[in-house]
Parts: C-alpha cells; sequence; structure tokens
C-alpha cells in the first residue's frame, strides 16, 4: 500500500540521513519489511534483512556500512513497483531448464538454457576485478563462482525467461541451499543470492533450485 510505502521511506531516509538506527527502530523496521516484502516474494529481501536483524541485538544506534547498503537497497526497492500475481491455479506455461557449472581454477563460467524444445548456451571467464569482490577463500571460490553463474544465466537469458517457470540446476550443495534460502552465511556470497531473486522478482520468474550430479 502506498501509505505503508510512505512510512517506510520516511523511516529508512531519518536513518540514512542521521546516520543512526536504534535497535527499537531496526526491529520495527524489520518486522515490516520482511512481512511485506521477503513473504509475499518468496526470498526476495531476506539477505537485505540480515543487517537489520543485526541492529535489533547492538547496543550502538550507528548504521555501519552494510546497514547503509541494506536501508539503499531497500529504498530502491520500494520505488520500483514490483508486483506479483498469484493465480489460484498453477501456471501452464512450459518450465525452461538452466544448468549450470563452473571452474576454479582459471575461473570460467558456464550454462545450457533448455526451453520450447530449444537450446542455448553461454560462458564466461571470470576477470580478476570480479574475484576480489569474494573474501578471501581457499576453495578457488567455487560456491561463489557457481552463484556467479546463476546470475549470469539470469541475465543472459533474460528475455527468453521473462514470466516463466524456471528450474535452476545446479552441482553445487552450498550455492543450491543459499538460494533456496535467499541467504548465505557470507555476506559476499548473501548479496548474489539477493540480486538473483531480485532479478527473478523483475522478470517475473517463478524460480525453483535443483542439485544435480554433472559428471565429465
Amino acid at each position: 500500500a502506498k501509505e505503508k510505502v510512505r512510512s517506510l521511506m520516511q523511516s529508512i531516509d531519518r536513518a540514512l540521513s542521521t546516520g543512526r538506527l536504534t535497535a527499537g527502530e531496526a526491529s520495527k523496521l524489520s518486522g515490516k519489511l520482511s512481512w511485506g516484502c521477503s513473504s509475499m516474494f518468496i526470498r526476495l529481501g531476506r539477505a537485505m534483512l540480515r543487517p537489520l536483524f543485526d541492529q535489533k541485538r547492538s547496543s550502538r544506534a550507528r548504521v555501519c556500512t552494510e546497514l547503509n547498503r541494506a536501508l539503499v537497497w531497500w529504498k530502491t526497492a520500494l520505488t520500483l513497483d514490483i508486483a506479483e500475481l498469484r493465480p489460484w491455479q498453477g501456471s501452464r506455461a512450459s518450465r525452461a531448464h538452466v544448468f549450470c557449472d563452473a571452474a576454479g581454477n582459471p575461473a570460467h563460467l558456464g550454462a545450457v538454457l533448455m526451453i520450447d524444445r530449444d537450446c542455448f548456451w553461454t560462458h564466461m571467464v571470470v576477470p580478476e576485478h570480479i574475484l576480489s569482490f569474494f573474501k578471501a577463500r581457499k576453495d578457488n571460490q567455487i560456491m561463489g563462482l557457481e552463484l556467479l553463474l546463476i546470475s549470469l544465466g539470469l541475465l543472459s537469458f533474460e528475455q527468453l525467461l521473462r514470466k516463466r517457470r524456471v528450474v535452476i540446476h545446479s552441482d553445487n550443495t552450498g550455492s543450491e541451499a543459499a538460494t533456496k534460502k535467499g541467504t548465505a552465511r557470507s555476506w559476499d556470497h548473501a548479496q548474489l543470492v539477493h540480486a538473483q531473486w531480485l532479478h527473478a522478482a523483475m522478470l517475473g520468474i517463478d524460480m525453483h533450485l535443483s542439485l544435480i550430479h554433472i559428471s565429465e
């Protein structure tokens, strides 16, 4: 509702302009956003609720970098006018299947789309400036690459996937679980998952995740 959006925007603007958000204010704001957005749009915004939930337990009112980023995103999201139609009967549109796989060394992404008896593919060598986004790890950033690959598939095939039922097939248990939950333990991974659900909502995609084993 527009009046609720105005109320939320006022709270967010006040926190951004003053650089302060008390635990009580964070509790009220996270509750409204969680019910009004995350519940309605499946997993959308779940990752960006985490800094607000952390602020609820904080004794300091200062808006940190992560909380500032979350507040800026919510301010933007509330102006996108995203709406979802929930029909009484399920969609009869055929499913589109996106198969994803990534290599860690050297970092390379590949996705295949199967839709309406047609097949499309895309691939990408991951540049160093994108890899630098991730926190330092000893696993060749394979989970981060698998998450990045889902985003690559959604972006590359977005015109074909719009308003469709889409099944994402991944062979990485970590990326599959994180995307299903709408967030991840690590903040860099959580932001990628968040971007996927936002992209799906903006395209009207009914997205599902499936874990598969891809043999070489």
